[in-house]
């Protein structure tokens, strides 16, 4: 993806405006340690690759949903304390700036990040160990997201810069505070869904839910080769607005197109049975 987004539109193109070159204080032509920069920028792909990897361990020591949840708040307990501790290249290098950044190489950083995948885990098995009780589960969620956004919405008023941060370097506060919002957000699904809804909205997440991650890549990759066309940083923010359901279609198109030829080769690899094969078996 890091690939698509930065270095085809840099190297290839010859798109990428000279202001996204220069906010990093560079110049063009970039050099090959200027483009393997780019090349490793941690995004939520190289997250989730670790925070899976290591929750393979967790899992294999501990199956209880209420300590899994603890491992997941302690995690994020921490990272505000260890955030930045992957900046030193000579104790730590790349890998340490993927697990403890406070720079923009890496946007999400398995601490805290990883915290929020054990939490889906702990709430899976909980939901798991309670016979798959949707009703209550997800009733809890309710209180649950309002417990998040109070305790955490209290430690950012306490101390923003430590408890948020920029978001993608958040700290405890603002772990507790996007959770809450994220339980809330399953309490107001599952209300729409108990309640029979289906209509385009309601499919049309469903639709986004089975393809996240390749909706994801493909959007990444137009909004940086759109910066070709719109220039980096210069839209004001009812601008920015308008442009986002543009960048959406267009993401969504590109998805349905990847979906059609999927399909078409799908079907076009699959051997039909040879007619003597299927007189042997009649």
């Amino acid at each position: 993806m890091n690939a698509l987004k930065f270095i085809v539109p840099i190297s290839v193109f010859g798109t990428m405006p000279e202001s996204f070159i220069n906010a990093y204080g560079w110049n063009s032509p970039l050099n090959t340690s200027q483009l393997l920069y780019l090349l490793g920028t941690g995004d939520i792909l190289q997250m989730i690759g670790i925070s899976l990897f290591l929750i393979g361990f967790i899992r294999h020591f501990i199956s209880s949903y209420w300590l899994i949840l603890g491992v997941g708040l302690a995690i994020a307990a921490v990272s505000g304390e260890l955030r930045g501790l992957g900046n030193s290249h000579e104790n730590f290098g790349y890998l340490g700036r993927l697990f403890f950044s406070d720079h923009y190489q890496v946007y999400f950083p398995a601490f805290p990040w990883m915290s929020f995948i054990l939490f889906g885990l702990a709430f899976g098995k909980w939901l798991e160990s309670n016979n798959f009780e949707h009703q209550k589960i997800f009733n809890a969620s309710l209180y649950i997201g309002l417990t998040g956004l109070a305790i955490g919405g209290a430690l950012m008023a306490l101390n923003f810069e430590y408890h948020f941060n920029n978001f993608f370097h958040t700290g405890f506060g603002g772990v507790l505070y996007l959770i809450g919002i994220n339980m809330l957000l399953f309490y107001g699904m599952h209300r729409l869904v108990e309640a029979g809804v289906d209509n385009f909205f309601t499919r049309f997440l469903g639709y986004l839910s089975r393809r996240v991650t390749s909706v994801y890549i493909i959007q990444w990759v137009l909004i940086c080769w759109g910066m070709g066309f719109f220039g980096f940083n210069t839209l004001n923010s009812l601008e920015t607005l308008c442009l986002m359901p543009v960048i959406l279609a267009a993401s969504i198109s590109v998805q349905w197109l990847k979906d059609k030829l999927v399909s078409f080769f799908t079907k076009s690899v699959k051997q039909k049975p040879s007619d003597s094969h299927e007189t042997a078996i009649t």
